[in-house]
C-alpha cells in the first residue's frame, strides 16, 4: 500500500481516509476506538493498525520471502509487493544502512541454521540482539556449552562403579578403591 502511496505521490492527510474502507470491521473499531491524537497522522495510523496485527519480525521476513506472484498480478504490481514486504521487514529491525543489512542477513543465515530448542531459546532472549549475529554467536555458544555439559553429566551419571556400585563414577577413579 505505502508503494502505491508513493508512486502515485498521495497527500498524507488522504491515506487515511482511502485505508478506512478497506480495513475489516475489527480494524476499524480499533482505529475508531483511539483518540484523534493517536491517529492524527499516517505514520500513527499505520503504527496503531500495524501493532493490532503485531506481525513479528520472523512473519515480515517470511512474508518478503515466501510472496509469490499471482496469476493476474502484473511484474510490477509483484515487484512493488516485494518492495512493501522487505521495507516492512528492514524498518522492523530498524535497518538503515549497508552494514546494519550485512547483520541482519548474517544474523538471519545463523538463525534458519539452529536447532528448533535453540531457536527457542534465543526467543526467550533480549529483542535487541535480533539483527547483531556476533551477540548471537555469544548466547548460542552459551546454550550450546550448557546443553554439552548438561550431556556430559548426564552420560557421568549413567555410569556406574564396579567396585562400590554407585553411579557418577568407574572403577578407575573410585575413591573407595584408592582409599583400599
Amino acid at each position: 500500500v505505502d508503494s502505491l502511496f508513493d508512486k502515485n505521490k498521495t497527500d498524507d492527510d488522504l491515506k487515511i481516509t482511502i485505508l478506512m474502507p478497506k480495513l475489516t470491521n475489527e480494524a476499524r473499531s480499533k482505529i475508531q476506538s483511539l483518540s484523534p491524537e493517536q491517529i492524527d497522522t499516517y505514520d500513527k495510523f499505520k503504527k496503531a493498525l500495524l501493532s493490532e496485527y503485531r506481525y513479528t519480525r520472523k512473519q515480515m521476513r517470511d512474508n518478503f520471502y515466501e510472496a509469490t506472484r499471482n496469476v493476474d498480478e502484473s511484474c510490477t504490481q509483484y515487484v512493488s509487493k516485494l518492495r512493501a514486504a522487505l521495507r516492512h521487514y528492514l524498518e522492523s529491525c530498524q535497518v538503515t544502512n549497508f552494514e546494519q543489512l550485512q547483520e541482519l542477513m548474517i544474523a538471519d543465515r545463523l538463525r534458519d541454521s539452529l536447532t528448533n530448542a535453540a531457536k527457542q531459546y534465543l526467543a526467550d532472549r533480549d529483542r535487541d540482539i535480533y539483527s547483531k549475529p556476533n551477540r548471537l554467536v555469544e548466547i548460542i555458544d552459551i546454550y550450546e556449552d550448557s546443553r554439552q555439559t548438561s550431556s556430559a553429566l548426564q552420560q557421568k551419571t549413567k555410569v556406574t562403579c564396579k567396585f562400590c556400585s554407585r553411579s557418577g563414577h568407574n572403577e578407575t577413579q573410585c575413591f573407595k578403591k584408592k582409599g583400599a
